[in-house]
């Protein structure tokens, strides 16, 4: 194996992975969604500071990253990060649709992490509360949350209203969406309904320790039946505090 080879076998183990801060929402410069016509090729653009999300509705586009190749298919999303080069190599079928979006982050709020041979538990540590993750390719399990949330920006974007964040705060959304259904994808455990709702009650135990709560007291708070909170409770660390405190 030449120094070619072995550089051009190394690039495919990397992984690319975005980290946004999102304690505060991105900053939406422009939006769209683009369908192609006949002998359509992307056009050279160069990303100076600002980040881009193409979502793919249907069909396929040929991007050339700096040197590198890409083929980006129905469903998937293709993340780039600011300061490459980018443009089609090659004309996409007639006809190829995709939303995109270019924006900026707070200052110092994004990170590239080149990940060489990564595992999924090493990509599941870089999620946060205030911190969305997005590599640079994947596809989505289903367009479905993720279409409404673009239309919504698309909308927004063209309406006037009396504050520019509010198309600023959807797009971090969207951020937030396709960094969850990332997070679902590589851990194989999706937060349910009732997952987050037990993570919303714990959280408001946390905010009452200093009274001596009782589990009659949690349970009206979120209108539930003490015996099922105590048995939902059963196997977390909670648990111990609700069982041994009255249910009267």
């Amino acid at each position: 194996m030449n120094s070619s080879q072995f550089f051009t076998w190394e690039l495919k183990l990397m992984k690319t992975i975005t980290c946004f801060d999102i304690s505060e929402p991105v900053l939406h410069i422009s939006s769209g969604k683009f369908t192609a016509g006949k002998h359509w090729q992307h056009k050279h653009m160069y990303h100076n500071g600002n980040f881009e999300i193409i979502i793919m509705i249907k069909g396929t586009i040929y991007l050339q990253v700096d040197e590198t190749h890409y083929t980006v298919h129905e469903g998937e999303i293709f993340a780039l990060p600011p300061y490459h080069h980018l443009h089609g190599y090659k004309e996409s079928p007639e006809g190829t649709q995709y939303f995109w979006f270019h924006f900026f982050s707070k200052p110092n709020g994004l990170k590239t992490i080149e990940l060489k041979s990564p595992d999924d538990r090493q990509i599941e540590s870089l999620f946060r509360k205030d911190q969305a993750v997005l590599p640079l390719q994947y596809k989505l399990p289903t367009l479905d949350k993720v279409f409404i949330v673009a239309n919504q920006i698309l909308d927004v974007a063209k309406t006037h209203y009396f504050t520019s964040m509010a198309v600023d705060y959807l797009l971090t959304t969207l951020l937030i969406e396709l960094s969850q259904e990332y997070f679902e994808s590589i851990s194989n455990i999706p937060i349910s309904a009732e997952e987050a709702r037990i993570d919303e009650i714990k959280e408001w135990i946390r905010a009452n320790l200093s009274e001596k709560l009782k589990v009659s007291e949690v349970a009206d708070a979120f209108t539930l039946n003490p015996h099922y909170l105590v048995r939902k409770f059963s196997s977390r660390k909670p648990a111990k505090r609700l069982s041994s405190t009255s249910t009267n």
